[in-house]
């Protein structure tokens, strides 16, 4: 069995990105609202903001040797798949910019052709690779893959 977890860069840049996303609304809440609660506002977005980095994106896969897959969020079951019995394919986005974005969608498709569609960018790109290709050797053939390309900086 293989297990594939978020990388911590992914919360780092969670971390990182929220205080200043509290200091936007602050700052933007200033024009229209008193300090108090544009502090209060501030602060409750930054804290939305870095339990959403720790919680919500907490996720990781695994692949057994018979081709079960399966899906946690938060540590619980979400989702688990016999590979022999799907296609799989990604759709993969990047966009550089201050701390870099990294969309990766997981598609698997069933035999009647039903799309379930996991996001998988906190796993980074390596780890999303790498668990890709162990799910090929599972999975029906013919494979999809879509990577949209790096956007670089202007």
């Amino acid at each position: 069995m293989k297990v594939f977890r978020r990388t911590w860069f992914s919360m780092i840049r969670g971390l990182i990105i929220a205080p200043f996303g509290g200091l936007a609304i602050f700052m933007a809440g200033q024009l229209l609202l008193p300090v108090p609660v544009c502090a209060v506002l501030g602060i409750g977005a930054a804290a939305i903001l870095a339990y959403w980095a720790i919680f919500s994106e907490n996720i990781h896969f695994e692949v057994d040797d018979d081709g079960m897959f399966r899906y946690y969020k938060r540590g619980k079951v979400q989702n688990t798949f016999e590979l022999p019995h799907y296609k799989i394919g990604y759709y993969r986005k990047t966009e550089w910019g201050i701390l870099g974005d990294n969309r990766i969608d997981l598609k698997l498709y069933d035999e009647q052709g039903e799309q379930t569609e996991i996001e998988a960018g906190p796993l980074g790109t390596s780890q999303f690779t790498e668990m890709f290709e162990t799910m090929e050797k599972y999975a029906i053939k013919n494979s999809e893959t879509m990577d949209a390309g790096a956007k670089k900086k202007p």
